[in-house]
């Protein structure tokens, strides 16, 4: 899978992280929200981006978040094994079903 795909994970998961507040249990509870699932490395990046933002979370940066995000070592690990990818791609198509179940049932396609 191409690195723009983690990339724009990385994104989905910073814009995750920066809708509340900067308390690690919360970031993690808002990364799962996200993606789908819980995951291993999750609360080490929490934890890792809560204590570097922490003080000025207001004003971090999807951009910023989202390159500590893609170079955070357990995060990359992850992805290289599939760990990732596969709940995401999961997560993905479920939304597009649902979506198009939607489509269906507005046009009365039941």
């Amino acid at each position: 899978m191409p690195s723009s795909y983690l990339q724009y994970v990385a994104n989905a998961i910073a814009d995750a992280m920066l809708a509340g507040p900067a308390q690690p249990a919360s970031i993690v509870e808002r990364m799962v929200l996200a993606l789908g699932a819980p995951a291993d490395w999750m609360n080490g990046l929490a934890r890792r981006v809560s204590r570097r933002f922490g003080k000025r979370w207001d004003s971090v940066g999807r951009h910023e978040l989202s390159k500590v995000i893609a170079d955070h070592a357990a995060f990359v690990s992850a992805w290289q094994s599939d760990k990732v990818r596969s709940f995401v791609d999961e997560r993905v198509v479920h939304e597009s079903r649902r979506l198009d179940r939607m489509r269906d049932a507005a046009r009365g396609d039941d």
